[in-house]
């Protein structure tokens, strides 16, 4: 049908869609850079959860679990899961590095900087909520309900906001692209080792006044709208800065 036809061919992906799917289609193309991006939220679980099956402690944690009064931390505990995992990927620390000396092409296309920026943040938000059926799949054994589970989902994405510019930022300050191994642009890059400590970093705050709130018995709503809001104002933080320097640092970046 020629009408079905000229729908499919005048469907045009945004920039950004169009970057984050390159980014994506590379993570799987590349075993080394996959197991580095995804390799937490499959190893994680498997340590918490193997030593409750085989010891057979898991119905005591069952219990203890659903003891009235722990509904607040319990979902904090949720969304910090989910932050604590954007953590340990190095998709974002290295992704301007994994370009190597093809990143010409990325000086060439025309997609303006920040719109490619733009495109591999969104990438990064994508493996992040990867995380988010791994810490529902536990409302098996924990009480939460779907209002609970909803709160989790979304504070835990807001709160990786700050990871994933600060990781970004970094690789754009310094991209290691000088590389003639895919393994390199990870394993001897040092940006994945600066982005991890600068996640710790810009988590702490929110970590502090999830445990000064629960501990001085503030309300749950009020801890909730603290977290969500610095982390919105760290991550705006490095996202302005990205913003500002994207031109400039694609111009400035040889090869």
């Amino acid at each position: 049908d020629s009408r079905e036809l000229e729908r499919h061919l005048g469907r045009v992906s945004s920039p950004r869609w169009a970057i984050a799917l390159r980014e994506l289609k590379i993570l799987i193309r590349t075993p080394v850079y996959l197991f580095n991006s995804l390799a937490t939220l499959v190893i994680v679980p498997v340590i918490l959860v193997v030593p409750l099956l085989s010891g057979g402690e898991l119905a005591l944690l069952i219990e203890e679990l659903n003891r009235p009064g722990l509904g607040g931390v319990l979902n904090l505990a949720g969304a910090g899961f989910i932050a604590i995992m954007s953590i340990f990927s190095a998709a974002l620390s290295s992704s301007i590095s994994r370009e190597g000396k093809m990143f010409w092409l990325s000086k060439v296309i025309p997609i303006n900087p920040l719109q490619q920026l733009q495109g591999k943040l969104l990438a990064g938000y994508l493996l992040a909520a990867l995380a988010v059926p791994l810490v529902l799949l536990f409302s098996a054994v924990i009480p939460w309900k779907a209002l609970d589970m909803i709160i989790i989902a979304l504070l835990g994405l807001v709160a990786c906001f700050p990871v994933l510019t600060s990781n970004l930022f970094v690789d754009l300050l310094r991209p290691y692209l000088d590389w003639d191994n895919p393994q390199k642009a990870i394993k001897q890059n040092i940006n994945t080792l600066l982005g991890m400590l600068l996640s710790a970093a810009v988590l702490l705050p929110s970590i502090l006044v999830a445990f000064w709130g629960l501990r001085c018995s503030w309300s749950l709503h009020l801890i909730y709208f603290l977290i969500a809001g610095i982390s919105l104002f760290i991550g705006g933080i490095f996202y302005y800065l990205i913003a500002r320097l994207a031109q400039t640092r694609y111009a400035k970046i040889n090869v």
